[in-house]
Order: C-alpha cells, then structure tokens, then sequence
C-alpha cells in the first residue's frame, strides 16, 4: 500500500479532521476576500457559496437610485426555516433574522428619502452569536449616513438553511412572513455589497459545523 502511495502522490497524508480540511483551498481557489459585490442579475447562489456572515460583525449595503414607492427584497439569505433579509417596504428600510422560526425585526423609524443611496445593515458583534443590527442611509453624492434604526439579534451557528441566496429578491420559502416571495425589488437596484470583519476565532469550529450540516444534505 505504501509504495502504490508514494508512486501515485498520496503521501504525505493529512490525518487532520473535517473541520480543518474544509478552510484549506487549492492554490488559485482561495475564498472570496472580506469585501464581496453582487449585482442584481447574480444567479441564486447555493449556501456554500455566500458570505460567511457566521459569528462576526459584517455590513450589508444596498445601492439603489429610488423614489418613493420602490420595494421589494434587496438580498435574501435562507428560508423560512432560519435566514436573514434585507429588504424595502412602505418605503422603509427593514432587516429580519429568522432564528429557527424566532424572528428579530429591525425597521426604519423614518420613510426613507429619493435619489441615489446606499442603504446599510450593520451588524455589530457583542457575543458569541449576538449582537445588534443598525440601519443606515448615506446618499451617495455625499453626507453623513442617517441613523433609521437598531436592535437586538441572535445569529444561527451555521450558514442558514440548505437553500442558498437570491439578490434583489426571495425566490425560496420566504424568511418572513412579512412579504409574499419573490418579492423582486421594483426599482433600480445597481449592487449588494458585503464587507465582513474579522472578529471571531472560531473559524475551523464553524467549519466543523458546516462540515456536518453538508453531510446531512447527502
């Protein structure tokens, strides 16, 4: 065994487990950097393949140029049964996490103004899977970012559910009941853009984590 080993490149061998194996990447694969953009015409990207928003402080932030009635669904993270959206309705900025069915909701206290913005969830870390989530408004031709709300979430340990992300909508279960999917944003939506922090150290923890959630959708 050790010698068709050596002749056909398996040595050495890697006895490290799962979790560890999962943050290791080919040379030329390596993972998305800290600040990832989508645009609206992104495909549904499948759960592996979103910003790992796990257990760290990130920001959400939406460009769109809107004038008063434009809604809809700016990015949508899982399904019903646990995930994140952020989204426009009744011209307020709102931000819902579903932890298993327990829904956190976040909402502008103030319509939100026209023209060309960027509208923001920041997402502040105070504990291991908590912290608390500020919505922000900046116009884009300069300005101080307008405070339109905060509170409290808890986060899930692994990325949401089986079903992935959708830009610009919610084609899956809906997060929330709050809107009937797809819920497409009906106005001019140019990117989402994530900017994650690098405040956790549980790294190959939450890959374990992820490791076994892949298992069990065999």
């Amino acid at each position: 065994w050790w010698v068709e080993a050596g002749k056909y490149n398996v040595l050495p061998l890697d006895d490290r487990g799962g979790g560890a194996l999962m943050i290791i990447r080919r040379p030329g694969y390596e993972p998305p950097g800290n600040v990832q953009r989508f645009l609206p015409a992104t495909p549904h990207l499948e759960r592996s393949k979103t910003p790992d928003v796990r257990n760290r402080s990130f920001e959400i932030r939406a460009r769109v140029d809107r004038v008063s009635g434009d809604e809809g669904a700016l990015v949508a993270c899982g399904a019903r049964t646990g995930g994140y959206s952020m989204y426009v309705q009744d011209d307020r900025l709102v931000f819902t996490y579903n932890y298993l069915g327990d829904m956190a909701v976040v909402r502008s206290d103030q319509p939100l103004p026209e023209g060309e913005l960027d509208l923001i969830a920041h997402y502040d870390k105070t504990d291991e899977h908590a912290g608390n989530v500020r919505l922000q408004c900046v116009a884009v031709d300069g300005g101080e970012r307008i405070e339109l709300g905060d509170g409290p979430i808890r986060t899930l340990p692994y990325r949401q559910t089986t079903y992935g992300m959708d830009i610009g909508c919610d084609n899956g279960p809906t997060i929330t009941g709050e809107y009937a999917g797809p819920f497409t944003y009906r106005g001019a939506l140019q990117w989402v853009e994530y900017e994650l922090w690098d405040d956790r150290q549980d790294l190959i923890k939450a890959a374990e984590v992820e490791l076994e959630n892949q298992l069990a959708d065999q």
